[in-house]
């Protein structure tokens, strides 16, 4: 899992004077970034491509339709035919940045409303434009993220429930879900079933507290249940923090945001990633803690040759700790005159990590000079952690 930040946090469309920005977003501790942008025609691709591969940061675009004629649900055939020509021009654009997601509300223009509910009509033209620009992910390499918006900024896709829905009717593996956690504070009953709902369609997720402000500023979202959840459908993609610029009036008016949510968007920038990162860490220990397998292996070693022995048992034990999946090993010796007693102590991430060293050449080559030495055989004991 990657964490990122939006550039949305800055500007309301990216361009060359903000290039300066990636190197900022690298320094604040991030892996990626959104690059928030949707008239497509400003964004200087070619400078913005160079500099991520300088920096080493991964890539997503965000975007939507920029007007309500270039919405692929509207109900004038011409605006689809434009909203197709609008996401062919996005794919093309993402493939290019080297972004691997397009992201964002990509079925209508935000903030533009029927007034009147969603009907099987606009289902059917979504499926069809998405369904169409199949090819065009394909040969750009990108997936599509579709984001299911609040009822107050859309009226189309409000549930993870109905995204799925939607991504099922398109049936291509690139077109799936982008899941904000502001929208599901609103819109879902339970945002951690709707993760689980989404499950394998899932391609992105945006990870602002509720209020668009510092993620763990506030009380109403379970972090740490958000990141089991995430671990428990082996979601590997991105978080991003997506929130509003405090300087630029056009999208704060746009997107409702009247009052300033940190100090500064670094600020904000800077102790989001942290958070998320620190919190993502301390479920992934305690979920490898919780699976995780203990051995403790006595082994009694003739007298004579105990310090080759000691010493080879060292070896082992610091070979260990570059083993796939070996969390610790740890040679202990028991005090003289019983010194030629020794408990090597392992912890493994999982059974499997454990029985894959074992069939293996190194733990074959140890066993086989290890034999000489013993005095009686190796007792070896597998203990686990108990549930509290």
């Amino acid at each position: 899992m990657f964490f990122s930040v939006n550039t949305f946090m800055w500007t309301d469309c990216f361009t060359e004077q903000h290039l300066p920005l990636l190197a900022r977003i690298k320094a604040i501790g991030a892996d990626g970034v959104e690059i928030a942008c949707s008239r497509l025609n400003d964004l200087p691709v070619a400078s913005i491509r160079a500099e991520l591969n300088r920096l080493g940061l991964d890539c997503t675009l965000s975007a939507s339709p920029p007007s309500p004629e270039q919405s692929p649900i509207h109900h004038d055939p011409d605006a689809r035919r434009s909203a197709i020509t609008w996401l062919r021009q996005a794919i093309e654009t993402a493939g290019r940045l080297g972004a691997t997601t397009l992201a964002g509300p990509l079925y209508a223009h935000v903030g533009w409303f029927t007034g009147e509910r969603p009907n099987a009509a606009q289902l059917g033209w979504a499926v069809e434009a998405f369904a169409a620009v199949g090819p065009d992910l394909d040969a750009a390499g990108v997936d599509l993220a579709i984001e299911p918006m609040n009822r107050f900024e859309s009226f189309f896709l409000p549930t993870a429930a109905e995204g799925v829905r939607l991504c099922e009717a398109v049936g291509h593996p690139r077109v799936g879900l982008l899941l904000d956690v502001a929208h599901m504070a609103i819109e879902e009953k339970d945002p951690l079933a709707a993760i689980r709902i989404a499950g394998p369609w899932l391609k992105h997720m945006q990870t602002s507290e509720t209020d668009r402000g510092t993620p763990g500023t506030g009380r109403m979202i379970d972090w740490p249940g958000l990141f089991r959840t995430l671990a428990t459908i082996g979601y590997q993609g991105g978080c991003a923090i997506e929130s509003f610029p405090f300087q630029v009036p056009e999208l704060a008016g746009a997107t409702w945001s009247w009052r300033d949510f940190a100090d500064s968007p670094d600020a904000l920038a800077r102790e989001g990633i942290a958070f998320l990162r620190r919190t993502h860490h301390r479920v992934t220990a305690a979920r490898t803690l919780q699976n995780s397998v203990h051995s403790i292996a006595m082994i009694d070693l003739h007298a004579a040759p105990a310090e080759q022995g000691s010493a080879l048992l060292a070896r082992h034990a610091a070979l260990l700790t570059d083993v796939t999946g070996c969390e610790r090993a740890e040679i202990i010796r028991q005090a003289p005159p019983m010194a030629n007693h020794f408990a090597l102590l392992t912890t493994w991430r999982s059974e499997e990590d454990r029985d894959r060293h074992l069939t293996g050449d190194e733990s074959g080559r140890f066993r086989c000079s290890l034999q000489p030495l013993l005095a009686s055989p190796v007792d070896e004991r597998i203990y686990r952690k108990m549930s509290s």
